[in-house]
């Protein structure tokens, strides 16, 4: 899975990526507002020797006013373990939104944050209460069988950073949670691209493979099932299908899958409890066009892939299935640090 690290220091560095990672890595410029930047002397030989100072910079909390340069490192997730390996213990890993709209990574100092992923003072807070309040009602559910949950909502909503989020909540409330990548189940491309690349109907029908969704994970895991389930279906990166990535659920767990669509047609039924992050449309788009700008080819090329197919798709989805109105919690997400519980 790629991972989005905000550098604002020496990861920027190309011999520090070439040490840390055995490549350069994408390296895409950015700001982070509401932070301030300060020094730290390094006694770590090891992190020395990568980076060629003691001296590295640091993160502070800020005024609204502050802002820090820096650049966003796209990378796997073996390499973020890298990376928390390479800086010292003086800096801890947060979530955050920068001001291009994209969610990353960024290391800050320990006294600067929180039990909030998302910084601190009254936005944080807000998400940390919404976290709660939804982790509370999803707990309240014993069926006798996992839990399904479905987070939907538009590209660029920021679902698969509320999903992780979510599972850490429910497990800080001693209640077993699972989040489900999909990325693990699209469809081959034979069958995402059959209408054509630029295709919004394409994007909205084939791209998800949503049968295998429901015959190898939400089936298996509702009444009657055996609670074993598969936690992928395909690998993007080779295209290939994947048959034997499965695992055990426990029967109080909570299982939680984020995608667009999951309200289309009868997968509506297949859910206990789906949530809805409704963003606004502008600003959803210009932070899905920020988050893929490198892989569509630059940000104008992003900007029309959007309009044409993946925003399209979502105008579709609302416009045929109505999700806002059938989902079971419905959140405003347009600002990620500020949610609000909209219904129930």
């Amino acid at each position: 899975m790629t991972q989005r690290v905000f550098s604002y220091g020496t990861l920027r560095q190309p011999d520090v990526q070439v040490a840390l990672f055995g490549r350069e890595v994408t390296t895409l410029p950015d700001t982070l507002a509401g932070w301030r930047l300060d020094w730290l002397t390094i006694t770590d030989p090891d992190v020395i020797a990568t980076s060629g100072s003691d001296s590295h910079p640091i993160l502070r909390r800020g005024t609204p006013t502050d802002s820090v340069d820096g650049a966003v490192l796209v990378i796997e997730d073996g390499e973020l373990v890298a990376v928390d390996d390479y800086e010292v213990a003086d800096y801890t890993r947060i979530e955050v939104a920068l001001t291009s709209g994209v969610l990353a990574w960024v290391y800050v100092a320990v006294e600067s944050t929180s039990i909030s992923r998302l910084g601190t003072g009254a936005p944080a807070r807000a998400r940390e209460a919404v976290m709660d309040d939804v982790a509370r009602r999803l707990g309240e559910h014993e069926l006798g069988h996992p839990l399904r949950v479905g987070i939907d909502g538009p590209v660029g909503a920021g679902k698969s950073t509320f999903a992780r989020e979510l599972v850490e909540a429910l497990r800080m409330r001693g209640r077993p949670a699972i989040h489900l990548d999909s990325d693990g189940f699209h469809n081959v491309r034979a069958i995402r691209y059959r209408q054509g690349r630029d295709s919004a109907r394409g994007y909205y029908e084939d791209a998800y493979d949503f049968d295998s969704l429901v015959e190898r994970v939400l089936g298996p895991l509702g009444s009657g099932g055996p609670h074993v389930f598969a936690t992928k279906v395909h690998d993007l990166e080779s295209d290939e299908r994947v048959v034997d990535s499965i695992a055990l659920a426990e029967p109080n767990s909570i299982v939680i899958f984020d995608c667009t669509f999951l309200q289309r047609g009868a997968l509506r039924d297949q859910w206990d409890q789906v949530i809805y992050l409704d963003a606004d449309r502008g600003t959803a788009l210009r932070r899905g066009v920020a988050r893929d700008a490198q892989d569509l080819g630059g940000e104008a090329p992003a900007t029309a892939a959007y309009e044409a197919r993946y925003m399209a798709a979502c105008d579709i989805y609302l416009a045929e299935e109505r999700p806002i109105e059938r989902a079971s919690i419905v959140i405003e997400h347009t600002d990620p640090s500020n949610p609000r519980v909209v219904r129930p």
